[in-house]
């Protein structure tokens, strides 16, 4: 054992050589190169959030105006009276008839006076949702489908546009029409 011990301790400075004089750490090569590579890093990811955060907000501005829309439709079944949403260049609305006749209109409980658009939609009239829930449209409008995308739609997202039928509130992808999903 002893003889064993010996040995190993005369191999040892042959085996690991003795570091005098010698300083560890990087070089100022390495260094640029490194805070190279995470510059080059964080303008890559700066470009994408931006394209992300224009997209999820035309995304998000879309399914909120789907869902007023689809909620001023329930509540017209539910309260037996005409809710009217108008939209303007920057902003919607929603009312209520007061009366049966559904020809005085005032701001509907639960809402905002107005709702402000991020986006300028196409289309600036009102949609009526009757007493049943379907939706009646203006006289300017000669189609029974309503589409209203927003213009400054945000590239590669994926719904900038809301389908408006007699029946039902699509959302989807604007080309030549709204392609409802």
């Amino acid at each position: 054992m002893r003889y064993r011990k010996a040995a190993i301790h005369r191999m040892l400075p042959a085996v690991i050589p003795a570091k005098a004089g010698i300083q560890g750490g990087f070089t100022l090569i390495e260094l640029i190169i490194v805070v190279s590579i995470i510059g080059v890093l964080i303008v890559a990811l700066g470009f994408q959030y931006q394209g992300w955060r224009a997209r999820y907000n035309v995304e998000s501005q879309v399914r909120q105006v789907q869902a007023d829309l689809m909620t001023a439709r329930m509540r017209a079944m539910e309260r037996d009276r005409i809710f009217r949403l108008t939209f303007g260049p920057n902003s919607y609305s929603v009312f209520w008839a007061t009366n049966d006749a559904g020809t005085v209109f005032l701001p509907a409980p639960g809402w905002p006076t107005s709702m402000p658009l991020d986006f300028a939609p196409s289309w600036t009239s009102t949609v009526d949702f009757n007493t049943r829930g379907l939706v009646s449209a203006p006289a300017s409008v000669a189609t029974t489908v309503l589409p209203i995308w927003f213009t400054d739609r945000g590239a590669g997202s994926d719904v900038d546009c809301i389908e408006i039928s007699r029946t039902r509130i699509g959302i989807g992808k604007w080309g030549t029409i709204c392609n409802v999903k």
